[in-house]
């Protein structure tokens, strides 16, 4: 084999990777990891429940691709907001929530582990992995009773 050949061989490989890659990446944008859809459906079961039990401030949530908001129905802003990045299997969340008297963020970025839970960063709030459901009761019990 020539130094030519050798050389086009590599630049095809090289081209073959980048092809693959940029499969994969399309794929997991299309595909949002199961831990993310079990995290939305959580939060759907626990606002159905806060919709049933209190009439007065009612809940709706808005999903978009990789995107999820929470919103008092009828109002444009939202209480909280998610955001997956697929690649890093990372959620990020932000919401102001108000605590004695004065207003808070509560934000923060969760890692999706390979068991499928939610790991916060070291020293966060988050102290051990959490299910789907511990993680929407950690997203909403400050945002509802904060």
């Amino acid at each position: 084999m020539s130094w030519m050949d050798s050389r086009l061989e590599a630049l095809r490989l090289d081209e073959e990777e980048k092809i693959r890659v940029q499969q994969e990446t399309h794929q997991l944008e299309q595909q949002p990891p199961s831990a993310w859809l079990n995290l939305i459906a959580a939060i759907e079961a626990n606002l159905a429940e806060w919709n049933c039990k209190n009439e007065r401030t009612q809940l709706q949530l808005n999903q978009s691709a990789g995107q999820i908001s929470l919103h008092h129905a009828g109002q444009l802003g939202s209480i909280l907001e998610l955001h997956l990045d697929p690649r890093a299997l990372v959620v990020k969340y932000s919401a102001p929530t108000r605590q004695s008297n004065h207003w808070m963020r509560h934000s923060g970025e969760l890692q999706i582990n390979s068991e499928g839970l939610f790991a916060g960063s070291p020293g966060s709030e988050v102290p051990k992995p959490l299910t789907a459901a511990e993680t929407s009761q950690f997203l909403l019990k400050p945002v509802l009773f904060g």
